[in-house]
C-alpha cells in the first residue's frame, strides 16, 4: 500500500487519507527503486536522536539531495502510459 506520509494527528482529524495498492509491477519496482535510493549513505537527510531530537547526517563527501536525483531519474524514465 502507498499513501500519504504526513499521517499527523490533525491530518487524520480533519482530512480524509488514503491509502491505495500498487499491483502493476513496473510502478511497484519504480517505487522500491525509488525507497531504496532514499537510504543511501550520500542522501541528504535528517536522522532521529534517541532522545527524540534530530540532525543532519554527517558524509565523507558531498550530500546528494534525494528530490533532485528523483526528478532526474523521472525525467530519464520513459513514461508507459504516454
Amino acid at each position: 500500500l502507498i499513501g500519504s506520509a504526513d499521517l499527523m494527528e490533525r491530518n487524520l482529524d480533519r482530512r480524509v487519507e488514503a491509502l491505495l495498492g500498487v499491483t502493476d509491477p513496473v510502478s511497484r519496482a519504480r517505487l522500491d527503486d525509488a525507497l531504496d535510493l532514499g537510504f543511501d549513505d550520500d542522501i541528504d537527510c535528517w536522522e532521529q536522536r534517541p532522545n527524540g531530537s534530530w540532525r543532519r547526517r554527517k558524509h565523507d563527501g558531498p550530500a546528494v539531495d534525494y528530490q533532485q536525483l528523483l526528478a532526474k531519474r523521472h525525467h530519464a524514465i520513459p513514461d508507459p502510459i504516454g
